[in-house]
């Protein structure tokens, strides 16, 4: 039996990429506008996220930021934090942590609004902190919740 050369075997859902190297990663979009097949099924994750040095949690808050905004830095992410932690398997507490971390690390923008979930957003490479700065980070987003916390 011969393979199939149709339109059925190409779909839209996640792309062949050669060498993922030569993915210009600060561009608009995330992921390349490129030819997609069915039989592909591994996502992408650039090495400049994988070795950033996230931790699990906010890796996943950030992988689902990313699949709600269609990988896209115009794209918009608005769910409620109580689904997005839930869909994302953590507390809501953490999940609050997560996102203000990745924030304060220059990964993800925030436009806040009032009566209204945030917005979140993804920041290009370009306007990441240094991966070095991370833990310190942390510490602060900490540090500030635990003020907050000390004043009501």
């Amino acid at each position: 039996m011969s393979p199939k050369n149709n339109s059925e075997d190409l779909i839209t859902k996640t792309p062949v990429i050669a060498n993922p190297d030569d993915v210009p990663f600060d561009e608009g979009q995330l992921l390349p506008d490129t030819t997609y097949q069915s039989n592909s099924v591994l996502p992408l994750v650039h090495s400049d996220l994988d070795e950033y040095g996230l931790d699990p949690y906010e890796f996943r808050i950030y992988a689902h930021v990313v699949r709600r905004t269609g990988g896209k830095y115009h794209g918009e992410c608005f769910a409620k934090l109580k689904k997005t932690a839930e869909i994302c398997k953590m507390s809501v507490r953490k999940a609050q942590y997560s996102l203000k971390t990745l924030c304060e690390a220059g990964l993800l923008l925030k436009e806040e609004r009032k009566g209204r979930t945030d917005i979140y957003k993804l920041a290009p490479k370009s306007s990441w902190k240094p991966k070095e700065e991370l833990e310190k980070i942390r510490q602060q987003v900490k540090n500030s919740s635990l003020d907050k916390n000390s004043e009501e």
